[in-house]
């Protein structure tokens, strides 16, 4: 009788175990790498309409953040990150010169709602980001480089990710973002009027120590 108690007990405390799964809630903080893409709209009125243009490239960065539990077993969380943008491109304003856009880095402070599903959470998130944008015209026939603008602009984004536990302390996770930024403005002395406004698409994978 005493065994049958015991396994009972230890069968009651697993099942608890299992059902209640890893434990979200407190802080955390990591690194992430990934890749990004977007399009760019350009806006130089001394040239007239312009096709859109594209960039793409690599993003590193780090990220850190609060969770929290809520009730109906819900997980809410806030989280700033940065990352080093290495996504760029070019598009033809007339041939045979060129503009240059480059991503420099990119800035967010998002919340975030979880629904934990086993070992993992699924999340959506929503946000404000930032940005840096670097333009120069381009024209490989005549004068090369031109000289360089950039500006900072704000926007806003929304994205999904799941997120698994890997042991006590450590956690890896996989997401998406949309990001969309308002005009920045990229006058150069040489250039004349000249801004861009970019929406991204980004994927990155993270590991996460949790405190």
């Amino acid at each position: 009788m005493k065994i049958r108690s015991a396994l009972l007990g230890a069968m009651m405390l697993s099942g608890t175990a299992v059902a209640a799964g890893p434990n979200w809630a407190g802080p955390y903080a990591g690194l992430q790498a990934g890749y990004s893409w977007g399009d760019v709209k350009q806006i130089i009125p001394n040239y007239g309409p312009v096709p859109d243009g594209d960039v793409d490239g690599a993003v590193l960065g780090a990220f850190a953040g609060y969770n929290m539990n809520l009730a109906n077993n819900l997980v809410l969380g806030f989280e700033a990150g940065a990352n080093w943008s290495d996504a760029d491109g070019q598009n033809s304003v007339g041939a045979p010169e060129y503009l240059v856009t480059e991503q420099d880095w990119e800035a967010s402070l998002v919340a975030k709602l979880g629904v934990p599903v086993n070992n993992f959470l699924v999340y959506g998130l929503a946000g404000a980001t930032w940005t840096k944008l670097t333009s120069h015209y381009y024209s490989p026939s005549t004068y090369g480089s031109g000289p360089k603008a950039d500006d900072t602009v704000v926007g806003w984004t929304v994205g999904a990710g799941v997120q698994t536990k890997i042991g006590n302390n450590l956690s890896g996770r996989l997401e998406y973002r949309y990001a969309d930024y308002d005009e920045a403005n990229v006058t150069c002395a040489t250039c004349g009027p000249t801004a861009v406004e970019l929406s991204s698409h980004t994927v990155t994978v993270g590991i996460a120590m949790h405190f």
